[in-house]
């Protein structure tokens, strides 16, 4: 269920993309729906980002296995529970702050989502809770 939209480039690792779909399947139903960029908070500081920030110990448990990982581009984002921000399992997405590299290429190669198993990987995507003012805005 990972993949490029109709008529974007995707697949090869660092190869140039367009926006990336990270579940295909349904995006189709999704299409009518604003990105997830229009709700995020613009005047955020450095410090409230490093604390909305995947906790190293937390990443390195899931590695990508359980986390609904969604990008500002996203038209879609799972439900958040009142566990969010305190267990990550199940309780909402995760934003990639930084899927795509400086010359705009994916991070993540599409045609490989087992690649999110690779820590590393995970830790360059830069992934973060929303901020309760987001969730709320997404509500």
């Amino acid at each position: 269920a990972v993949g490029g939209e109709e008529g974007e480039e995707g697949g090869e690792g660092g190869a140039e993309c367009g926006y990336v779909d990270l579940n295909l399947k349904r995006s189709g139903a999704y299409a009518h729906c604003r990105p997830i960029a229009e709700f995020l908070d613009d005047d955020q500081s450095e410090e409230e980002t490093r604390a909305l920030m995947l906790p190293e110990k937390e990443l390195a448990k899931w590695k990508g296995y359980v986390l609904d990982i969604v990008t500002a581009e996203s038209r879609r984002c799972s439900c958040f529970t009142k566990s969010y921000m305190k267990y990550v399992r199940g309780t909402g997405s995760m934003l990639a702050t930084k899927f795509y590299d400086d010359e705009g290429r994916c991070l993540l190669d599409v045609d490989k989502p087992w690649q999110l198993q690779d820590l590393d990987l995970m830790r360059r995507m830069g992934l973060r809770y929303f901020s309760p003012r987001e969730v709320a805005r997404l509500m």
